[in-house]
């Protein structure tokens, strides 16, 4: 079709060709192929600070070190990518 819209003198991509019959919906869009990801079910902390200890727990079971640092401060632009070098 759009080769013969092309020697009419149809001066468009063929991508926009498909926008206009799927808007106009003479052409149906097929779905997609890819695989829908599963929803994860979040682990909601009973009290302030509980996903906060898990975390921590978590950390000390992998014998993982780590630094806890102030949030949006200025001193702090930087330092973790400083401090994770020799990662």
């Amino acid at each position: 079709m759009w080769i013969k819209l092309k020697e009419v003198g149809y001066k468009r991509t063929v991508q926009g060709l498909y926008r206009v019959m799927q808007r106009i919906r003479i052409y149906k869009k097929t779905p997609s192929k890819k695989k829908r990801a599963q929803p994860v079910e979040w682990e909601t902390g009973k009290y302030p600070g509980e996903k906060i200890q898990n975390l921590k727990k978590t950390l000390k079971e992998l014998e993982i070190n780590y630094k806890v640092i102030k949030p949006h401060t200025s001193k702090q632009i930087g330092r973790v990518e400083k401090s994770h070098r020799k990662d």
